[in-house]
């Protein structure tokens, strides 16, 4: 298997100490198999010092546009999502598995990682291929993902978050173009 590549350079290690504490983000489809029910349950139980935001297109934007604890920021092209998770902490993937599909890769993942954002995502098949659970970000089952996600953010230290981080840029560079096209040329020779 050889994966997609981000786009996204890697956040220097140094920069991480410039991310703002308690910013969480969602990519992706805004679909009920991508868990907008989740995203907007979080979103209630959420303490008041941390900031949620939520990235992408889709029929229910309409639900997460209204959302008073949430911070719509509709599609972002390359450089404004480098922006934005340059400066978030969390990326929340609380996707739900139906009878046709499953959480296959996540490229949102890999961006966010290549950024230094800690993944927090249902186990399924593509997050459980890129993450390492409590090394690079957290995989949780569906039916415990909003109280785990609740729980984890409040109770990670400032140390176990900065670890997290470099884990995650470090993991990312598996998943650069240099490291990806060193696996095809491999593959065709």
């Amino acid at each position: 298997v050889i994966e997609h590549p981000t786009k996204l350079d890697p956040l220097s290690i140094d920069e991480i100490n410039n991310k703002y504490t308690n910013s969480i983000i969602y990519l992706g489809r805004l679909v009920p198999e991508k868990g907008v029910d989740l995203i907007v349950r979080l979103a209630e139980n959420l303490p008041k010092k941390f900031k949620l935001q939520v990235a992408g297109l889709g029929p229910l934007s309409v639900i997460i546009k209204e959302h008073r604890n949430i911070k719509y920021l509709g599609y972002l092209e390359k450089e404004p999502l480098k922006v934005v998770l340059s400066k978030s902490n969390f990326l929340i993937l609380p996707s739900l598995k139906t009878n046709y599909w499953e959480e296959l890769f996540g490229m949102s993942i890999v961006e966010a990682m290549s950024q230094g954002v800690i993944p927090i995502c249902t186990n399924h098949t593509g997050p459980k291929s890129i993450i390492t659970d409590k090394v690079n970000g957290f995989l949780f089952k569906e039916e415990d993902f909003l109280e785990g996600t609740l729980e984890l953010i409040t109770n990670l230290t400032e140390d176990q978050i900065k670890n997290l981080q470099i884990n995650c840029i470090l993991s990312s560079s598996n998943y650069s173009i240099q490291s990806i096209s060193k696996k095809w040329k491999r593959l065709i020779g």
